[in-house]
């Protein structure tokens, strides 16, 4: 086995590489007196052993569609309350768009019962622009949170310090939400995610080259997070509910409901989650002083916080689907979610020394409030033409609430002077968002069996952020007029796009799309004076070719270009406070990254997955860079554009079934960034290599017993100016079937040798810059959840819906 690793691991770095090639497939399921038959439950079955690759829900007009199916030979099943089920022959699919034979089901004269399918998805799927991670298959996931998931995937780089996330390298991504863009800054995400419940989620989609229908935002890529949906005919559900524990407790539940009646389904979720933790801080750096002001002193900082944060989250959603005829459906929702972070008394304490003498000390108390609110309404109207066309229209109303209180106690003491100062800081901080979304697409059905998609898209956005800072005086409270920002901000994008489907051969497909965004963004003080005005148009070309080179071997080539617009708080001022001289703030002159991605990937056996992808970004945007201030020894953070970056990613998917009980996935990226800027009117140039390694063992035991073992690695890696240094993590699950459909019990530890830690240092002399950065998390947490379903089990009916402003929500930004 060590060899075997060994060798894939040396393969991913010499083999040529390219991706897979997928089509579309299209039938009708009907009565035995050939009429439509909506509602039907099809699926797509894998021919050697029957396992389920897809399924689907036939609409009112019995048709049904499978996307982005593989080349092979499958089986369709259909079944539906009252029909006997039936199976079709083997269909051998390749490259181009496939229309199926009608499945014809015929009345049963007993009522149909439970049906089962036993087949289970593998942890990893490898699409042609996506990776799907099925979450709801991993023990291990039971129980945390949605951030644990995503710190687990190939790929993805938790930064827990300053809340953010990187794929494959490259910080521009985007975070949906069942299709829909969470318009939220990063760093709120990462919060909100971090208090969501795995137990909610179905599957992870990590798309690296999005198709033109997509927004063109996020150079890096696009996470797309979907929930369970319990889609059973009639009343149904599930619900599971967690004891966790690891320096405190980590309780958390969740209750799904889904009822069909006729024409109309009606579905909810509601969930809950609280985290105890304790978190410390380290941040050291030293600066030597101006030959002028004090020849030879070195002063080294050392600041240390100890934080004891809680975060209790609660969201929720209540949806409808209604038929109005058998072409045209009407859809609404309504969701939300509550995320409150609590942090008091945080413990900060400082040193200062002067040529390696203690000449100050401080301590800082800080008490944070950070609470977020949003709500969503959706109306959706979608249309199924007589010739096959499809046309839909989305509503959507965004609004979001947040209120960011701060509150500092501070003591210095200077021990040349002997003085010491006390000091009282009060900050408060609200940001209201409201966003609206209008968006309409049609799909067009050619008789050269390709597919033309188009779609126009409207976006406006208002915010209004007001912070305000007062200080402790001697004839009370006052407001510091340097720190106290208010603005306002307007935002508008329009966009469409044009995308089209085409076989070229029996083995080729192409796939080709041009979207079009003007973008105008208006920041402004509530006097009319301007901070940020910008106004311009982008064109984001977007080309996939598929080839089927034989029976084995599948290679698909793609290029994109995309764009990572600056997040609200990266642009508009806002000050937050490690100590009196540590703070991290916002930056108006950042520019947006425009970036160009070449990606090829070739598959061997639709199981072995080998692909490259080159991007080179210009005004790359890099958040939580140092500026020191040698004169006053302060360190400020905000985002700063990088002239250029250039990224080379290499990746591998192999999946081995290494005995009848032992199922392994290893997934293996190598990654080379260089990037070259001016800092502070110094040219800076850096390079890095970097290596990632995830693996997961699945055990299947006697007596329903299933144990998983998962553990990741990632060598040192480049953040901006920061160098990190290596960590990685093993966690470990059992999961117990329980007799009679009773559920199922998963107890899981996580990080079982506390080594997912992160540590950051930049080193460049010419800059006066040396500074690290450590941060440790509370280490191996244990959960227990108990899982279960309910209600009727017998024929899928309802459908997984995106909204129009699936990539909406990414770029708000707490602090």
């Amino acid at each position: 086995m060590k060899a075997l690793y060994l060798s894939f691991t040396l393969l991913i770095f010499y083999l040529p590489t390219a991706t897979i090639a997928q089509t579309t497939l299209s039938g009708s399921v009907r009565t035995s007196d050939n009429k439509p038959l909506p509602y039907a439950s099809v699926a797509l079955l894998n021919a050697r052993d029957s396992s389920l690759v897809k399924g689907a829900i036939s609409r009112e007009t019995g048709a049904y569609t499978f996307d982005n199916v593989r080349p092979g030979q499958y089986r369709l099943a259909a079944s539906a309350v009252g029909y006997a089920p039936t199976r079709s022959a083997i269909v051998q699919v390749g490259t181009e768009l496939v229309s199926l034979p009608d499945l014809a089901l015929r009345e049963s004269s007993q009522t149909l019962g439970e049906v089962k399918v036993v087949a289970q998805k593998p942890m990893f799927e490898q699409q042609v622009d996506r990776l799907v991670v099925n979450v709801q298959n991993s023990i291990t996931a039971a129980g945390g949170t949605a951030l644990e998931v995503l710190e687990r995937s190939p790929g993805i780089t938790v930064n827990r310090q300053n809340n953010s996330l990187t794929m494959s390298g490259k910080g521009g991504v985007l975070v949906m939400m069942n299709g829909k863009l969470t318009r939220l800054p990063i760093a709120t995400v990462v919060q909100m995610l971090e208090g969501m419940t795995a137990n909610d989620i179905e599957k992870i989609e990590l798309i690296t080259t999005p198709p033109a229908r997509y927004d063109a935002e996020g150079d890096a890529g696009i996470i797309n997070i979907i929930t369970k949906k319990n889609t059973n005919f009639g009343m149904n559900g599930n619900f599971s509910a967690t004891l966790g524990y690891g320096w405190y407790a980590r309780p958390s539940g969740s209750l799904n409901l889904n009822y069909r009646h006729q024409k109309l389904n009606l579905y909810g979720n509601v969930s809950f989650f609280r985290s105890h933790s304790w978190q410390l801080h380290q941040f050291n750096r030293i600066v030597e002083t101006p030959g002028d002001a004090s020849p030879g002193q070195i002063l080294a900082t050392n600041t240390e916080s100890n934080r004891f944060p809680t975060t209790t989250n609660y969201t929720g959603k209540i949806g409808f689907d209604y038929s109005l005829s058998s072409q045209t459906t009407l859809n609404g929702l309504v969701s939300g979610f509550d995320n409150l972070f609590k942090m008091d008394n945080a413990d900060n304490q400082g040193v200062t020394y002067t040529n390696g003498v203690r000449t100050q000390q401080s301590n800082l108390l800080n008490t944070e409030t950070n609470h977020w609110k949003h709500l969503l309404l959706n109306l959706n109207l979608r249309h199924v033409f007589k010739n096959k066309q499809e046309w839909s229209i989305d509503l959507d109303r965004l609004y979001y609430h947040n209120n960011n209180p701060n509150a500092y106690v501070s003591t210095k003491q200077d021990f040349t002077t002997g003085s010491r100062e006390n000091e009282q800081i009060r900050i408060s901080k609200k940001t209201p968002v409201r966003t609206w979304v209008l968006k309409t697409d049609l799909i067009k059905p050619l008789t050269t069996k390709g597919r033309l998609e188009t779609g126009l898209k409207a976006t406006t956005t208002r915010l209004d952020n007001t912070v305000i800072l007062n200080r402790m005086m001697a004839e009370g409270w006052k407001i510091d007029s340097f720190y106290t920002q208010q603005y306002q901000l307007a935002e508008d994008i329009l966009a469409g796009y044009v995308s089209l489907s085409q076989p070229l051969d029996s083995k080729t497909t192409l796939q080709a799309g041009l979207r079009y965004e003007h973008t105008h963004t208006d920041i402004h003080r509530p006097d009319g004076r301007s901070l940020v005005n910008r106004k311009y148009g982008n064109l984001f070309p977007s080309v996939f070719l598929s080839r089927k080179l034989s029976k084995n071997h599948t290679a698909n080539l793609s290029y994109s270009r995309r764009i990572t617009r600056p997040s609200y708080d990266d642009i508009a001022p806002f000050v937050s406070f490690v100590d009196l001289n540590t703070f991290s703030s916002g930056n108006p002159v950042l520019r947006p990254t425009i970036s160009d991605a070449v990606q090829g990937s070739y598959t061997y056996k639709d199981a072995y997955v080998f692909s490259i992808k080159y991007s080179f970004d210009q005004n790359v945007i890099a958040g939580f860079q140092p500026h020191v201030d040698v004169a006053t020894n302060r360190i400020q953070y905000y985002a700063e554009n990088i002239d250029h970056q250039q990224t080379v990613t290499l990746t591998a998917s192999l999946p081995w079934q290494l005995a009848s009980w032992w199922k392994s996935q290893t997934n293996l990226t190598g990654l080379w960034q260089g990037l070259t800027t001016v800092y502070q009117d110094s040219p800076v140039s850096r390079s890095y290599w970097n290596a990632q390694a995830y693996s997961s063992q699945t055990f299947t035991l006697p007596h329903k017993f299933t144990a998983e073992l998962t553990g990741f690695y990632y060598s040192p890696t480049m953040f901006g100016l920061y160098r990190g240094r290596s960590f990685g993590q093993i966690s470990l699950g059992l999961q117990k079937t329980l007799p009679k459909e009773k559920g199922t019990l998963r107890l899981t530890m996580s990080d079982l040798f506390w080594t997912n830690t992160a540590r950051y240092n930049s080193t460049i002399p010419a800059l006066n810059i040396n500074t690290t950065v450590r941060f440790l998390f509370e280490p191996r947490v244990v959960r227990l959840t108990y899982n279960r379903s309910f209600g009727s089990k017998t024929v899928k009916a309802a459908r997984n819906r995106a909204t129009g402003s699936e990539e909406e929500r990414t770029r708000l930004k707490s602090n």
